[in-house]
């Protein structure tokens, strides 16, 4: 463009001089009427008629000195020579401006590599297209779930606060020797003792303080029956029950109502024999949705479900129910509930650990009795703070869309288009070698937009050489980084497939998180790893398995169908992550529900957010690594929280479990937790908090 910008400016200067010169010789010559001079030819100048006329000797000389130039230029001699100078003179011109153009254009190239220079610099500054060497024998450990440091810390500092309670298990001489009653009490017996808390045996004698936890008593005699319900109406003793407690007495006869039947229906399970594991709802350091094999002790009775609770049966196998006006969804039967501030009920015990020679236990066991250690700490009105799941405590659920680009490329203008017009941001799993083919549509993507990689040619890793794979990974990676400018964070293997073997590739590109299968059932990331790597598990189903269901014909329908998922995502405050492809979601249906189910999300979901996976990921890496607790100095109430992260937190919250009567009213000193209420919760707000530190400071109530 400044080549061609130059000539058109040379070319016109010149036209306009060439103007400019004619019209002053015509006007020059126009008033020259004089025979003293001669013109360029060698003839006397005889402007008008009366020169012609009385000079007739100088107008013959003039005719005599041009018929001798006519003769000069039929010379052919003269005629090749002003040829060859003519030509001479064109060839030097077209040369001049063919080397001018080259000296123009090899300038502009220059700048360019300049400018290319300058950029990779600033990339390579920035920690982009950084060269990596695989290490063969670098161990990074296999993808197994690693319990991470908030789980511990929350679950030590549950265990410290509540070895300072009095624990009661209580039993009666009919039930302790008989089924499940007796199987209860031990695995409450394993459970405190494997969490080093003290406990002692009680009959139903509530008069002392401390937490009364009744394993099993199904079976109770009408004099026990009145003497826990006197102590549930009372509303003095803390009681933790599980079981149909009271449900029948001792001769075996059921009774019509049982110890909780205040609260919730107490229904006959008609599928006794089929054991449904147990869903938990997101609190604090709980993953959402975690699907764990904890199951009731007695399952000839379920709580009705029009009630929900923190636990839950999981007969959810990702089908919602369907029926003649769409997918609905129906809310699961509750495990847990809260019959007052006083009393929990459970149809629960404690899991029973089993150890195999040469194996470890699986860890979610450690996940069951987190969640019976809060529900006790909470009962005994203990004090502590826990991070909420998704950075502010009105936040219930996040929705991460994703797009793998695989065929049809460009059609990915189409998802990205919708994602724009409803303000969402998404992440692109890029094939960088597709993605270099389409850089005109790279160009004109949405800022929102997250990139990532999906390897570079959309090869299946199985079988493949992991020096190979480390390669791809990082030439799809240096690619997408020159384009986004922007650090690749995200890897999703083709066929969502990672396994062990190349887990090390991955984990040494140094990229953030991988987007993988359904290897995890949970609503959330997971750390994987002695190194806390994070995994997503894609749980739900993606566009894939909804063109494969015949019955989802209408983009009404596979809204409803996606709309049932993520409200069941939420119950459990967890993270809906969909998967689509520029292949199969970009027709006009697919296109058409999605457009359909975002509205409809942004409409009537107050409490959700969107987020990319990259956010998903760096906020699940910090959780993972906040402590904190409620500790008293000089009788004061102080909130301690530590980043163990490398990284700093940007703004988060903490939810308190305290008495809002023991904090003092707030001033504008600065040294202070400002504690807000919030639908019945207190809240502290936190900025900000540096790696590796630590702020201890005095809770006021704003």
């Amino acid at each position: 463009m400044e080549v061609k910008y130059f000539f058109n400016v040379l070319l016109l200067s010149i036209s306009l001089a060439t103007i400019f010169m004619t019209l002053v010789t015509y006007i020059i010559f126009k008033f020259r009427y004089s025979v003293k001079s001669k013109k360029s030819d060698d003839t006397y100048e005889l402007e008008g008629s009366f020169f012609r006329r009385y000079a007739p000797h100088i107008h013959r000389e003039n005719e005599k000195i041009l018929a001798e130039k006519n003769l000069k230029e039929l010379n052919p001699k003269k005629r090749r020579k002003k040829l060859v100078w003519t030509y001479g003179g064109l060839t030097l011109i077209i040369f001049t401006f063919f080397l001018l153009e080259n000296h123009l254009s090899f300038r502009r190239e220059l700048m360019d590599r300049v400018g290319e220079a300058k950029t990779y610099k600033n990339l390579l500054q920035q920690g982009l297209l950084q060269k990596r060497e695989l290490n063969p024998y670098l161990e990074v450990g296999e993808i197994e779930e690693n319990i991470p440091t908030s789980v511990e810390s929350f679950t030590s500092n549950l265990v410290s606060l509540l070895s300072k309670e009095t624990i009661y298990i209580v039993r009666t001489k009919s039930t302790r020797s008989k089924h499940p009653t007796s199987k209860a009490l031990s695995n409450w017996k394993e459970f405190l003792k494997r969490n080093k808390l003290k406990w002692k045996y009680s009959s139903l004698n509530f008069n002392k303080k401390g937490i009364y936890i009744l394993p099993q008593l199904n079976e109770l005699s009408d004099n026990e029956y009145k003497r826990i319900k006197q102590a549930i109406d009372h509303e003095k003793s803390k009681l933790f029950l599980t079981g149909p407690a009271g449900k029948s007495n001792t001769d075996g006869k059921t009774r019509k109502d049982w110890l909780g039947s205040n609260l919730v229906k107490l229904i006959s399970n008609k599928e006794s024999k089929t054991f449904f594991p147990t869903q938990l709802k997101g609190i604090g350091a709980i993953p959402p949705g975690l699907k764990i094999n904890w199951v009731p002790l007695n399952n000839n009775f379920k709580y009705e479900n029009d009630i929900s609770g923190p636990l839950s049966e999981s007969t959810y196998q990702g089908h919602p129910q369907f029926d003649s006006s769409g997918y609905k969804r129906i809310l699961p039967h509750p495990r847990l509930l809260h019959l007052n501030k006083d009393t929990t009920l459970s149809l629960l015990d404690p899991v029973e650990v089993v150890i195999k020679e040469g194996e470890t236990a699986d860890p979610n066991y450690k996940y069951s009795d987190l969640f019976l250690l809060r529900e006790l700490a909470i009962l005994a009105n203990i004090e502590f703070s826990e991070t909420p799941t998704w950075r502010y405590g009105q936040i219930n659920s996040i929705v991460s869309l994703s797009v793998d680009t695989e065929e049809d490329f460009r059609k990915i203008e189409i998802l990205t288009e919708l994602f724009e017009k409803h303000e969402v941001s998404a992440t692109l799993f890029l094939v960088s070698d597709l993605m270099k083919e389409n850089m005109s549509i790279m160009k004109d993507l949405p800022p929102k937009m997250e990139l990532a990689s999906h390897t570079s040619g959309h090869k299946p890793l199985k079988d493949r050489k992991i020096k190979d794979v480390f390669d791809d990974i990082q030439q799809s990676r240096h690619a997408i980084e020159e384009v986004s400018l922007q650090k690749v964070s995200g890897f999703r293997p083709p066929e969502e497939v990672l396994g062990d073997r190349y887990f090390s590739p991955v984990y040494q590109n140094e990229i953030d998180y991988v987007f993988g299968n359904q290897a995890w059932f949970r609503y959330s990331p997971l750390a994987v790893s002695k190194n806390n790597y994070i995994y997503i598990p894609r749980t739900i189903p993606d566009d894939f398995n909804i063109t494969k269901n015949k019955v989802l014909s209408t983009p009404e329908l596979i809204s409803s169908y996606m709309k049932s998922h993520f409200e069941h995502v939420k119950d459990l405050n967890g993270g809906y992550f969909f998967s689509s492809h520029t292949h199969v979601f970009s027709s006009a249906v697919g296109i058409k529900a999605f457009d359909f189910f975002i509205r409809d999300v942004i409409q009537s979901s107050e409490g959700t957010l969107f987020w990319t996976l990259k956010e998903v990921s760096r906020w699940w890496k910090i959780k993972n690594q906040i402590a904190s607790k409620i500790v008293y100095i000089e009788k004061v109430p102080h909130l301690e929280v530590k980043n163990n992260s490398i990284k700093e937190t940007g703004e988060f919250e903490q939810i308190l479990y305290t008495d809002e009567s023991k904090l003092g009213k707030c001033n504008n000193s600065l040294n202070y937790f400002k504690a807000n209420k919030r639908d019945g919760s207190l809240v502290v707000n936190i900025q900000n908090l540096e790696a590796k530190k630590e702020e201890l400071k005095p809770i006021c109530l704003n």
